[in-house]
């Protein structure tokens, strides 16, 4: 069974669709989950003593660009 010339065009468009679509969504839940990731963590850093809220914060700092980076590479 040949697919007419229509169908195969409305095919690689709704692939196209598909991948445009995972991309962004994937993009979206990596930049949307970093708020609510930071929000938590201050959360958890706020109770601590001094030595270990400092560790906390050299550690989020350095670990922050690589996520900023993870998320704009798509």
């Amino acid at each position: 069974m040949h697919l007419k010339d229509s169908d195969q065009d409305a095919s690689i468009i709704l692939l196209l669709l598909t991948m445009i679509f995972r991309k962004l969504w994937s993009f979206a839940s990596r930049v949307f989950v970093l708020p609510i990731h930071f929000f938590f963590y201050l959360l958890t850093v706020i109770k601590q003593p001094f030595p270990l809220l400092l560790l906390n914060i050299m550690s989020f700092s350095y670990a922050l660009p690589v996520y900023i980076r993870s998320c704009l590479h798509f």
